[in-house]
């Protein structure tokens, strides 16, 4: 799920002191202004990803106004898109000194920490940023992404709700909470939510998106139907709907549409490699049909990337096509069979053990092992059954 940055505030009204006769600026008022005019240049530069020179601004800036909280923050998080973290810790830390009762630089700390992965730390800035306001929607929605990063998905679903009900029209709180609720299988729940939020925003194609997702958790798939073919009146080139669709008519055993869906998706984007691995898995698990998913494959190792990811295809491939000859094998106590099936089995072996032994990515690294396991599994049932 993407984690989203606590925004900004562009402006900030400060509080000049009152004057009872003259109207000319006193050099405090001058100083003030002096650092909004710097803190405005270095958003610019912000936008233009130009960071040595937003850092350097927002110097300035807080040199003008030491407790100028967003240009701490924005000089805080040109130092994370730099890498230099210790830095960017440094920045919160002195705008907690300076502004000790502004959630925002906690907020962001925490943000940093959970990003730095010491969780530890996270916690223990977020809590201090609660004892200061307990009412910040912002400091109990970093506490809900820091729970899911140490995968306490129940404890992440308690701060979210605590987020939404004090700021219940931020989409990003919604979207992560119903995303927290699907990881939680309560799927009724995330519907609730989103139906809701949908009333208000009939046509945001995220909200639409994550409904369908709850709705085809929650095996309502009519209803999820509705959601993405709604999206493709608005957005008729929006692929991982296509996707969406033919999921659905897979699991209604619907898959000459499901086929269709991801034509449609792979006609929108011919490279899209991720299209590519579900519609073969589709046709090696489910349609069971060995020769055509043969035929994708090899357009998607065409493709000349993810590679790994369609050599654990092909594995899966030679285990299925192993698995129909052993079960017509046992059928029909066909010698012929058994023995075509012990050799797809070692054919699948010998291409997880290819991932197993050069891959780099752990996730397909993981999928052949177990796809492996399987494999040999059912190859020691050939051997068996054919002796």
């Amino acid at each position: 799920m993407m984690k989203r940055i606590t925004p900004l505030f562009l402006l900030l009204v400060f509080c000049a002191p009152q004057q009872q006769v003259k109207k000319e600026v006193k050099p405090k008022e001058k100083k003030v202004t002096e650092a909004k005019k710097n803190y405005d240049i270095a958003f610019d530069y912000y936008k233009m990803r130009q960071y040595p020179k937003v850092i350097e601004k927002c110097r300035l800036a807080i040199k003008d106004s030491t407790t100028f909280v967003d240009a701490y923050i924005l000089m805080g998080k040109s130092y994370e898109k730099l890498r230099n973290y210790p830095k960017a810790e440094t920045t919160y830390l002195r705008a907690i000194k300076a502004i000790p009762n502004n959630v925002k630089p906690y907020v962001a700390l925490g943000v940093l920490y959970r990003k730095w992965k010491r969780y530890r730390d996270a916690e223990n800035i977020i809590r201090k940023g609660i004892a200061v306001d307990s009412t910040s929607a912002d400091l109990w929605d970093a506490y809900g992404n820091l729970k899911e990063d140490m995968k306490d998905v129940k404890s992440a679903i308690i701060f979210y709700e605590k987020a939404h009900k004090l700021d219940p029209k931020n989409l990003g709180i919604v979207f992560r909470l119903g995303r927290a609720y699907l990881r939680d299988e309560k799927p009724e729940k995330a519907i609730v939510l989103l139906e809701k939020v949908k009333i208000d925003h009939p046509d945001d194609i995220e909200v639409l998106k994550l409904l369908g997702e709850a709705y085809i958790d929650a095996k309502k798939y009519d209803k999820a139907k509705e959601q993405f073919e709604h999206i493709l009146t608005i957005a008729p080139r929006h692929v991982s709907s296509h996707v969406y669709l033919a999921e659905i008519y897979t699991k209604k055993k619907q898959y000459s549409l499901a086929e269709q869906e991801y034509l449609k998706a792979l006609e929108i984007e011919p490279d899209n490699t991720t299209t590519y691995f579900y519609f073969i898995s589709m046709l090696i698990f489910d349609r069971k049909d060995t020769k055509k998913a043969r035929t994708y494959l090899e357009k998607a190792k065409a493709l000349g990337k993810d590679l790994e990811m369609f050599l654990c295809l092909e594995g899966d491939l030679y285990s299925q096509e192993g698995f129909q000859a052993l079960k017509k094998g046992i059928d029909k106590d066909d010698y012929n069979l058994l023995t075509a099936a012990i050799n797809k089995f070692s054919k699948a072996i010998s291409i997880y053990d290819k991932v197993i032994k050069t891959g780099k990515e752990q996730r397909w690294i993981k999928y052949a092992q177990k796809g492996k396991e399987r494999a040999i599994n059912f190859k020691k049932q050939a051997e068996e059954a054919r002796w």
